[in-house]
């Protein structure tokens, strides 16, 4: 990663040891991101997130209102993947790290996958959401990428391709063998502070009086993060 995205993302509170295997870009606003991120796949530089096929999945994690669940969006529009995004799940306003627990534990499962969805306005657990193992997808918030989704998302699709391949689906939840890794991409996307800030309250006013509690579980989800594919500095400048 360059020296330039480390430094901003260093500033932004993100651990550089972490960034040390990413790849690095930076772009004026989210809607430069697949077209980068294209170009990327097409180079080899990353594994193709554009495929879509039987038990993909791509996980998109980055601070609050730095473009992420747009990039998502994006994302699906070109692939056809579903988008499922954490702030379906997170349990009220100081549920990020047990929404963090439930992407690798529960939405990535390799049996009876999906989550409870949290209904924000009564303030308790909703309806099942039920996800199809095979299904591509989309994995969207903050608490998306840690090492325990990063591992579950690989088992994922190694389970699929053993499927199709005529051998027995692994149902114990066992890691794969180093031998046959599988490639997912992790992408982590961070912004100036005060951007961020002024985007994520335009779109839901309400945030307003629970930001810094908010921001105060995002610090402390740092170390919880996993080791990026590509990280992302959106400018934000337009768009």
């Amino acid at each position: 990663m360059t020296s330039d995205i480390t430094r901003l993302f260093r500033e932004s509170g993100a651990t550089s040891s972490r960034l040390a295997s990413a790849v690095g870009i930076r772009v004026a606003s989210t809607d430069e991101g697949p077209a980068v991120l294209r170009r990327l796949v097409n180079q080899g530089t990353i594994p193709d997130c554009f495929s879509a096929g039987p038990g993909s999945t791509v996980l998109i994690d980055g601070l609050s209102g730095s473009g992420k669940t747009t990039l998502a969006k994006y994302l699906a529009e070109m692939t056809g993947a579903r988008v499922i995004h954490c702030d379906e799940f997170y349990p009220g306003w100081s549920g990020l790290m047990e929404a963090s627990r439930i992407v690798a534990d529960s939405v990535l499962a390799l049996a009876d996958a999906g989550y409870r969805r949290w209904d924000w306005t009564a303030n308790e657990p909703g309806d099942w959401v039920a996800v199809d193992p095979a299904e591509p997808l989309i994995v969207e918030g903050v608490g998306a990428v840690t090492p325990a989704s990063m591992d579950a998302a690989r088992r994922r699709l190694l389970d699929q391709r053993r499927l199709r391949s005529g051998q027995r689906p692994r149902r114990s939840g066992q890691l794969p063998k180093p031998q046959e890794d599988a490639d997912i991409v992790a992408i982590e996307v961070r912004a100036d502070a005060h951007r961020r800030q002024q985007r994520a309250l335009h779109r839901d006013p309400g945030f307003k009086e629970f930001w810094a509690m908010w921001a105060e579980q995002e610090a402390d989800y740092e170390a919880s993060r996993g080791k990026p594919t590509v990280a992302i500095w959106n400018d934000l400048t337009a768009g």
